[in-house]
């Protein structure tokens, strides 16, 4: 199992509130599914919240256990808005989507499991965002990884409680995403097989780690490779680290049987 960036241990946090801004007259409808570059994405709309949870680690402790200090990272953080739109791929990156662009197979030998359209593990940081620059421009802007607070807001799509449900009961959880409450052998999914999130997102929770834009740690004094944010959980985690807000990190140049990415396309100067 993949060891975590021990400055950045597993944190739980939820969504303190959340209002939709009003999108230009021309945005699609939340959810809208377009195609670019063989790739689904979905569009995410304008709006804005507040990452992290009223009553922070304390509320997690009392609704689903474990420890209070292990959750120190899900105070309510400064509002995030959001003036545009934007397009999210629909499920993490694929091995077939993957191999299209990059003509490599990193997963291979890692143990993960999976077929061809599970995501595509074992790559690093600098991997993902090759891909994404190998891609180019599309006909909406300029493809890159999603800063944490963009997947945390399409995560959530618009909830604002421990879980992107109704509720608080960690087994309504296995209609939404693999993790180790229905994936005992810890083995990745193929995608787009659980419960879409209310704009039409798959497998945002479980099944692979996704790698976002954002640097975690700086880099250490002799010149080691900064940490980047992980976000989502994957298919060996529990439930309490399963979750909108469960956040990590790794450095940049490592990889794992379990890590993957999805992808933006953001309009184009962003």
């Amino acid at each position: 199992m993949t060891r975590l960036f021990p400055a950045c241990a597993l944190l739980l946090a939820a969504l303190a509130g959340t209002a939709q801004d009003t999108e230009p007259a021309a945005a699609p409808e939340p959810g809208t599914v377009k195609v670019m570059q063989d790739i689904e994405f979905v569009w995410v709309p304008a709006g804005r919240f507040t990452p992290g949870l009223e009553g922070g680690g304390a509320t997690v402790k009392d609704a689903l256990g474990g420890r209070e200090e292990w959750h120190n990272d899900e105070a309510p953080r400064a509002e995030a808005v959001f003036e545009k739109g934007f397009w999210m791929s629909r499920t993490e990156i694929t091995r077939t989507q993957w191999r299209r662009v990059m003509d490599s197979e990193p997963w291979l030998d890692t143990g993960a499991g999976g077929g061809q359209e599970a995501p595509a593990t074992g790559v690093t940081w600098h991997d993902a965002a090759k891909f994404a620059k190998t891609l180019g421009k599309g006909a909406e802007g300029v493809f890159r990884l999603p800063t944490e607070n963009e997947w945390e807001y399409a995560c959530r799509a618009g909830t604002a409680g421990l879980f992107p449900f109704e509720g608080a009961d960690p087994n309504a959880l296995a209609a939404h995403a693999w993790f180790r409450g229905n994936t005992p052998d810890a083995l990745i999914q193929d995608v787009g097989q659980k419960t879409p999130n209310a704009w039409g997102l798959l497998d945002m929770l479980g099944n692979a780690w996704e790698w976002c834009a954002d640097e975690r740690v700086s880099p250490g004094k002799n010149g080691g490779e900064s940490a980047r944010a992980l976000r989502g959980g994957a298919a060996n985690q529990t439930a309490l680290l399963t979750r909108p807000t469960a956040r990590a990190a790794l450095p940049a140049d490592q990889r794992g049987p379990r890590i993957g990415f999805r992808i933006v396309c953001a309009p184009d100067g962003e």
